[in-house]
């Protein structure tokens, strides 16, 4: 005991409070098995675990059923004092210990009397559960389904309701770490109300002060948040353990401080009325004011930089996307001028190259064109060029084809017909284009005298 320190001492008395553990040996032991963790090491003496080194021997550990736990702790204080003032005369290990004073030699009988009593109470409890034992107006609860919180909460609304009808504060409907994340999020206060249908106090709380007119407006226009749990279900028992309660009803104003952290600003033990009760929470509402009022000024703040963050952001962005936007278009812009650049000297190559081509051809049909014929039948034919010479070439009827006349007018200067472009020969009369080559002079109608002339083909 001398090496603990101020924190481990206060979890101890808090331990062998709620436990009703009177033995320090066997708190201690409890206490340090769970790593000094008073919910632990709460939850594992009423789920009737065992700790690392053996059994807790006192009757709150030695394995009643949850229902008498809970009436132990929240019921009156006649039925949770009378297991706590039993004697203890186990060791830290369980064995029994004898008597060692001269009045615990006298009252020996007695206690050990009030033991046996103790033990086979247990053993019935065990057999029976308390709710057939002495049987509750309040439904018991059945299954795994009560150690849902959501389930809880929604059968703790049907259960209250049922009995006391369905006017009173907008319980939350989840859990109660889930209410105080939301009052936290949003600079809100939490009531938190803990039932215990046990109490005679609690019917008439519920029908008058929880019921009153001017309660109900007060928590709705201050935007109040109000969880309540029965305490005979796992979750409320916790939070009732950890908010040191002590007798019911209870109440409790549950606060933000500086945004980060909820506390507690007030309780409220026992039946009050419900205009004092109003004022009380008015009170309260009013010296958390400032303190809320700092913290939404604060985020305000954060909120007001944090969009003109954004709007700059945005900005930023919006003038990226346009330079990005307009450095594309240049870039297409330029991918397009050097495609219509590359287009058109291909263009001239081609021009060019044909170009060359026609002269190579119109220099090889002047070398090799053939003589004009003088006997046999012949075809005069007269040609007007283009720039307005008129020529005459015979030609064979029969042997010469209209090809051959082509490349005679091809050999000429077809000026002004660009040497790249093509032509074509136009019979006069009547007006026919001579498109068809391969006919003889005679076949295409040009024997024995024609007259045709040369233009520019479309």
């Amino acid at each position: 005991m001398d090496n603990l320190s101020d924190e481990q001492l206060a979890k101890l008395g808090e331990f062998q409070a709620i436990t009703g553990i009177d033995s320090i040996e066997t708190a201690l032991d409890w206490m340090t098995s769970h790593g000094w963790n008073l919910e632990k090491a709460v939850q594992g003496v009423f789920n009737g675990s065992s700790n690392d080194i053996g059994q807790a021997s006192t009757p709150t550990a030695a394995g009643p059923s949850d229902e008498g736990l809970r009436r132990r702790n929240v019921g009156s204080s006649n039925s949770s004092t009378s297991a706590s003032t039993l004697p203890n005369n186990r060791g830290p290990s369980g064995t029994l210990r004898g008597p060692n004073t001269f009045w615990q030699r006298l009252f020996y009988p007695v206690t050990l009397s009030l033991r046996i009593v103790w033990v086979l109470f247990q053993f019935a409890t065990s057999i029976f559960p308390l709710n057939l034992i002495f049987p509750s107006s309040t439904p018991p609860r059945i299954g795994n389904a009560s150690r849902d919180p959501q389930y809880t909460a929604a059968r703790f609304l049907l259960d209250y309701e049922a009995k006391y009808g369905d006017v009173h504060p907008a319980f939350f409907q989840g859990t109660y770490s889930q209410a105080l994340e939301i009052c936290k999020r949003e600079l809100r206060c939490l009531l938190v109300y803990l039932h215990s249908p046990e109490h005679d106090a609690t019917t008439p709380f519920c029908t008058t002060t929880l019921a009153s007119p001017a309660l109900l407006t007060f928590l709705r226009e201050k935007r109040f948040l109000v969880w309540a749990g029965d305490v005979r279900e796992s979750e409320a028992f916790m939070v009732s353990n950890t908010l040191l309660t002590t007798r019911y009803p209870f109440l409790a104003v549950i606060a933000p401080q500086g945004g980060s952290k909820m506390v507690v600003v007030e309780r409220f033990e026992g039946v009050i009325d419900a205009e004092v009760l109003v004022a009380a929470l008015g009170v309260q509402l009013a010296r958390v004011d400032g303190v809320l009022s700092n913290v939404r000024a604060d985020r305000e703040r954060h909120e007001q930089a944090r969009i003109l963050r954004e709007q700059q952001e945005e900005a930023y962005n919006a003038s990226l996307r346009a330079d990005q936007e307009k450095a594309r278009r240049a870039q297409e812009e330029k991918e397009r001028i050097a495609k219509e650049k590359e287009e058109e000297e291909r263009k001239q190559q081609e021009i060019l190259s044909r170009r060359e081509q026609k002269a190579a051809r119109k220099a090889f049909l002047k070398e090799n064109m053939a003589p004009e014929p003088e006997t046999g039948e012949i075809a005069k034919i007269g040609i007007r060029l283009p720039n307005g010479e008129r020529l005459t070439r015979r030609f064979r009827a029969v042997e010469n084809t209209v090809q051959d006349l082509y490349d005679f007018v091809e050999a000429q200067d077809l000026t002004p017909i660009d040497l790249e472009s093509e032509f074509e020969v136009i019979n006069t009369y009547p007006r026919r284009v001579l498109l068809d080559k391969t006919q003889t002079i005679k076949e295409a109608g040009l024997y024995p005298n024609s007259s045709v002339m040369v233009e520019e083909a479309d």
